[in-house]
């Protein structure tokens, strides 16, 4: 967000009004005979000169008593500077001038000066304020807006570090009881868990990182798991082709399929299915992770924070709370299981789009 306004632009928009205002008195003056060409000019050069001096003296001084935070104290503070304005004009004409130009003092001649100057003043010093105040208050929301940014930053970043020791808890568990029973299994699961946690490093401090690598990085965790469970895992993924310059936000997919796979395979022996796909659909990239899940079995205990993770991400992100939705499709029967479906939304970021 950019300054739409500045106080050099309006010095400028100043200057030029102060040169068409001196054109239009100067042209009236001769009209009206008051003297010739070259005198008046020269008379409304030192008037307005005298003029933009003082309205730049009590506008922008750094002297702590002029500035001023309300209308009225603008107008009053004006009216200040258009007397000393009218003793400085009558004195540097009358001494310039000494023989051709004598304003009494008072004087309707100086009551006309006074009143013109501070019409004058109080007119640039309102816009002024009017358009210190504006600057202001977007320098204001700059600000707000750069502290929102710092602390949403630091707030993915504890939950980016608050999911990697989620997972890893959970295959370290895996890896230790699969030490006794299949050390060569175990070995193998330690490797693929290495993999994993090396890609997710290198994307430690992206914002965005390419579709088609978060979806290389799920696949190892999916190995992980299959690991893990057998074939009592099932994975079904039905993946658009032509991903090449498409990105995301990391570490969204695979909390999501962590979340699936804990439920689907809870408390069953046999064997799960869990779907993922993907669509792009309305300027959203479109995820639906669905497990099944016997109504009858008790939740574990431990799950959720992937899920609550992934919302407060989002938001943060986005400022949405409504890109990550949860159903139930019941099933049929006593002996059915129920259909959990994640839907993630992703907004299509169009600069990064080619």
């Amino acid at each position: 967000m950019k300054n739409q306004f500045s106080i050099w632009r309006l010095n400028m928009t100043v200057v030029c009004s102060i040169v068409v205002l001196a054109l239009l008195e100067i042209s009236f003056l001769v009209y009206i005979g008051f003297a010739d060409w070259k005198f008046t000019s020269m008379l409304m050069l030192q008037a307005n000169i005298v003029l933009y001096a003082l309205y730049v003296a009590s506008t922008q001084s750094n002297f702590a008593i002029l500035k001023s935070n309300s209308v009225i104290v603008v107008v009053v503070r004006q009216l200040i500077f258009a007397l000393v304005y009218a003793f400085m004009l009558i004195w540097l004409w009358e001494f310039l001038y000494s023989d051709r130009i004598k304003i009494p003092v008072p004087g309707s001649t100086f009551y006309l000066i006074l009143f013109i100057s501070w019409v004058l003043l109080s007119a640039l010093g309102l816009v002024h304020f009017l358009v210190s105040c504006i600057i202001e208050q977007e320098q204001r929301i700059l600000l707000e807006n750069g502290v929102q940014e710092l602390k949403n930053e630091a707030e993915l970043f504890k939950l980016r570090q608050q999911l990697h020791p989620h997972f890893l808890f959970n295959s370290l568990n895996s890896i230790n009881a699969l030490i006794g029973a299949d050390p060569k299994l175990a070995r193998t699961m330690l490797m693929k868990l290495s993999s994993f946690l090396r890609q997710t490093i290198r994307k430690e401090d992206s914002r965005l990182v390419a579709l088609s690598a978060e979806l290389e990085e799920l696949d190892l965790y999916l190995d992980i798991e299959k690991v893990r469970f057998g074939d009592r895992l099932v994975i079904l993924k039905d993946m658009p082709q032509g991903l090449e310059g498409k990105e995301i936000p990391p570490f969204l997919l695979q909390p999501l399929v962590e979340n699936a796979i804990k439920f689907g395979l809870y408390d069953t022996l046999g064997e799960v299915i869990i779907a993922i796909t993907l669509r792009e659909e309305d300027h959203f990239y479109k995820f639906e992770i669905s497990n099944p899940f016997d109504r009858n079995s008790v939740a574990p205990k431990g799950t959720g924070f992937g899920l609550s993770g992934v919302s407060r991400r989002l938001y943060l992100l986005y400022a949405r709370n409504d890109l990550l939705q949860l159903t139930k499709s019941p099933g049929k029967g006593n002996n059915e299981v129920d259909i959990y479906i994640a839907t993630l939304m992703i907004p299509i970021e169009k600069h990064t789009e080619n």
